[in-house]
């Protein structure tokens, strides 16, 4: 069963992060590798997903367990004041090369690491991820589709609010990179 963004795997995505926006030296220079847009609540949102290609990380990664997959999707506001403020990310397990997510999840820190963040899946809201194209031998990408109602949390150590929840439809388009 996946967790949404579990502390552990949610620090490192933003070590990734912060070393691409922080550093301007070409040498830590990010690729963008993948985008995903939605509407939340009604609002347009753009992310992009990156890779490192010094430190042979990225954002948009994919782990095989036998004949699953488990992919996960971050990305980061190219417009955004901070690096991390209004990041997304979805996961989604699946079969490993066909149509169709076994169980999903989404989150979405609107203020990064600082404030109150939205969730679904285990910890509150419902996801549903589409899988248009999932190949992982070769160049390894996903495609699809996703909606999600997530719902607000004031930090991790609280319960999500199911009264305060938003809506999002989206989709994404991103290269993987093994996790």
């Amino acid at each position: 069963m996946l967790h949404v963004i579990p502390f552990r795997r949610w620090s490192a995505l933003c070590l990734v992060a912060g070393a691409a926006f922080a550093s301007a030296s070409p040498a830590l220079a990010a690729e963008v590798i993948g985008e995903l847009s939605a509407q939340i609540d009604g609002e347009p949102y753009q992310g992009n997903a990156l890779y490192l290609p010094s430190e042979g990380t990225a954002t948009a990664t994919f782990q095989k367990f036998g004949p699953s997959v488990i992919v996960s999707v971050q990305v980061l506001d190219p417009a955004a004041d901070r690096m991390l403020d209004n990041s997304f990310q979805i996961e989604f397990s699946g079969n490993g090369q066909g149509a169709g997510s076994t169980d999903a999840s989404a989150s979405w820190w609107p203020e990064g690491m600082r404030g109150a963040f939205y969730v679904a899946g285990n910890e509150g809201g419902d996801a549903e991820v589409r899988i248009d194209e999932l190949q992982l031998d070769g160049e390894a990408r996903a495609s699809g589709s996703f909606t999600a109602s997530m719902c607000h949390k004031e930090s991790f150590f609280v319960e999500a609010d199911m009264s305060k929840c938003v809506t999002v439809e989206g989709t994404f388009d991103t290269a993987l990179r093994p996790g």
